[in-house]
């Protein structure tokens, strides 16, 4: 979260799974940026008798309001352009026992209350896909942020196209920040979640259309109960690119606003950062057929996949369904992996975070449509 200044207030709340008792309390803590230590800098804080919201599977949730807090001067630590703070809160049942709470990120509204095919508003859904992998709160000046100060932020008059920018106006250096960014969410059960998504362009608007799962990949996910990712061409990808914006909103990194990953057209150079998938721990290999997955080099970084004319944002509204829309891109989709080789021409290319980029492109030509008069 952002704050003007150090002086500035922060209002922590949430959320915890059990009615107040006699020896239950909540507290708010800082982190000491030198000795490392957590610090109580507000106490007793109280939690609500009533039932704030009652999930889908029958968990009631009660709310917590620590009220408005300033951060003492001593647990800012200073960085680019400002200061950053980190925060945690935590509750107890019994008095001694603490437990962190889990820190919800920006769109947790959102995230709780959508509901695909039955999965939303569960607790292992909320838990799973609506809280910070960090499990604390950064608390971050108006003016900072990450990387040196030779890194420049976006200018404020830099355009964006439906909210992001384009990797191409991005600097290098924060190009990196961004792919590293990215990289921490990739792994075997991320990869195998792109093979259960339907690419039928056939239901391409739709978020819960049948998976693709002719090679039992949704049973193979690590911990699965078989359950796969839903959605066709376009609601599948849009709502697995989200779970990656999910993971890089806690960053608050300016060229990534509210979390909206970059985009790469296809036509332009593919930049160093986005290049190389993260190594497979057992070796180059189909991830459907080893524990690991395809990471074998690229063979072009300049593949010139060329948007069509007729998907460009003043010609996409011509067509008549979202399934004509992406009949009509898939060509130039299929092109981008293709012509890029390597790991990237198969499923497996999530392993590489150019595999987001491209797909935030393609999935522009949707937002296009959708926002046709």
């Amino acid at each position: 979260m952002r704050v003007s200044n150090t002086a500035s207030t922060i209002n922590p709340w949430g959320y915890v799974t059990s009615a107040p008792t006699s020896a239950s309390k909540m507290r708010v803590q800082a982190r000491h940026p030198t000795t490392g230590s957590w610090v109580t800098i507000k106490n007793n804080v109280g939690i609500s008798a009533s039932v704030a919201w009652t999930t889908a599977d029958g968990t009631k949730l009660y709310n917590w309001n620590a009220g408005n807090i300033v951060i003492p001067g001593v647990y800012w630590t200073a960085g680019t352009g400002g200061y950053f703070a980190r925060i945690r809160t935590q509750w107890t049942t019994n008095g001694s026992s603490w437990i962190n709470t889990l820190v919800s990120r920006k769109d947790a509204f959102e995230c709780f209350t959508e509901n695909f095919n039955g999965e939303g508003n569960t607790t292992s859904y909320m838990s799973s896909n609506c809280f910070s992998h960090r499990g604390e709160a950064y608390v971050y000046t108006s003016n900072y942020r990450e990387g040196p100060a030779s890194c420049p932020a976006p200018a404020a008059a830099l355009a964006k196209t439906n909210g992001h920018y384009m990797v191409n106006q991005i600097p290098s250096c924060a190009r990196t920040i961004v792919s590293n960014h990215m990289r921490e969410k990739i792994d075997e059960n991320n990869i195998l979640l792109h093979y259960e998504i339907n690419h039928n362009t056939s239901t391409a608007a739709s978020k819960n259309a049948l998976p693709n799962d002719a090679s039992g990949t949704c049973s193979r996910q690590p911990g699965s109960d078989g359950t796969c990712e839903l959605g066709g061409f376009f609601g599948g990808h849009e709502r697995y690119i989200r779970r990656m914006e999910r993971h890089v909103m806690v960053y608050d990194y300016p060229w990534m606003p509210e979390g909206k990953i970059p985009a790469w057209n296809g036509s332009t150079w593919i930049p160093t950062q986005f290049q190389n998938a993260e190594v497979s721990p057992n070796g180059s290999c189909n991830s459907w057929t080893c524990d690991g997955w395809r990471s074998d080099p690229i063979t072009d970084s300049t593949p010139n996949a060329l948007k069509p004319n007729s998907v460009l944002p003043g010609n996409v509204c011509a067509f008549a369904s979202t399934a004509a829309v992406a009949s009509a891109s898939n060509s130039w989709h299929s092109s981008g992996h293709v012509n890029t080789g390597g790991h990237f021409g198969t499923f497996d290319s999530p392993a590489n975070p150019l595999f987001f980029l491209w797909h935030n492109a393609i999935n522009d030509v949707w937002v296009d449509y959708r926002n046709c008069p």
